[in-house]
């Protein structure tokens, strides 16, 4: 694998392919007033993850996916950014819902250390977590760059069956995608968390604390933050149902639906605590105790 940079955006080569365009030297913004100072469609993408600099997670994520649309560009269709249609849109999510054997490997290469020289962007059609979020970032993207300037529409916003994928309201969800495990590798994480040795009283303390807390950042997606700042009555029972209250970003509150799985980590935590096995609405004690005091 060759690496090629602009700005720190860094742009792979499919060895095994041949590109259909350079988008290096065959792209440029639409219009003569672009606020961006960029001559090709990959350093327009860079100044747009630039954005995102300082958020290490979302950054890698919008590389991933930029990436995955450059090299589609590049090497499928041939086509830079301004000369893209919405049929041309149509099939890259397709692509992303069944990529070629060719732009595959496996996750037994990838562990044996066996993808260096011969990358390719997937391990597989893309599961629906990771193709709703494909899409968001796609059109951020788009939305940017048409903000700049350096193209006159955002064709993702006339495709019917993204459209759902890319409300603003959703953003929450997808940053609780961009972070999520793989089911094999969850998994791992519960084999290990079931095997937590349980001789003394501190070490049945400490695996039940420590199974709630995982299912808490996994199951409901949370940060460390709001692990740690939020008390029982987060947890409310609606209509039958059990849901997590929390606030995101700008302080707006969001529910997250509990299920049964992680209902049984509450159950098992709380009981250990010596606490009825459902929260109730006056609870403000904090999720997770001290072990220290």
């Amino acid at each position: 694998m060759r690496l090629v940079s602009s700005y720190d955006f860094k742009l792979p080569t499919l060895s095994a392919m041949e590109a259909k365009i350079d988008l290096y030297t065959q792209s440029r913004a639409y219009s003569n007033d672009c606020l961006l100072e960029a001559n090709n469609d990959i350093q327009a993408t860079s100044k747009w993850l630039n954005l995102y600099k300082d958020k290490v997670t979302t950054y890698n994520t919008y590389k991933r996916e930029a990436m995955r649309f450059i090299l589609w560009c590049t090497y499928e269709t041939g086509k830079n950014f301004t000369a893209l249609k919405v049929d041309d849109l149509e099939e890259y999510l397709e692509f992303l819902q069944n990529p070629p054997p060719s732009w595959c490997t496996t996750r037994a290469a990838i562990r044996a250390g066996k993808s260096f020289g011969s990358w390719m962007p997937f391990i597989g059609p893309l599961r629906l977590s990771a193709y709703q979020c494909s899409v968001r970032v796609l059109n951020s993207l788009f939305n940017y760059l048409v903000q700049a300037d350096y193209l006159r529409t955002n064709p993702i916003k006339l495709i019917r069956a993204a459209n759902k994928f890319t409300i603003d309201s959703e953003d929450r969800k997808y940053q609780v995608w961009s972070r999520m495990l793989e089911a094999d590798e969850w998994e791992a994480i519960l084999q290990v968390l079931n095997t937590l040795p349980t001789k003394t009283k501190e070490d049945i303390d400490l695996k039940i604390r420590t199974q709630f807390l995982f299912a808490c950042l996994y199951l409901l997606g949370l940060r460390i933050h709001e692990v740690a700042g939020h008390s029982w009555n987060a947890f409310r029972q609606k209509d039958g149902k059990w849901w997590f209250f929390v606030k995101g970003k700008g302080d707006k509150p969001a529910h997250i639906p509990v299920n049964d799985q992680l209902l049984e980590y509450v159950k098992a935590y709380r009981q250990h605590l010596g606490k009825d096995a459902f929260p109730a609405a006056y609870e403000e004690d904090p999720l997770i105790v001290s072990r220290k005091t």
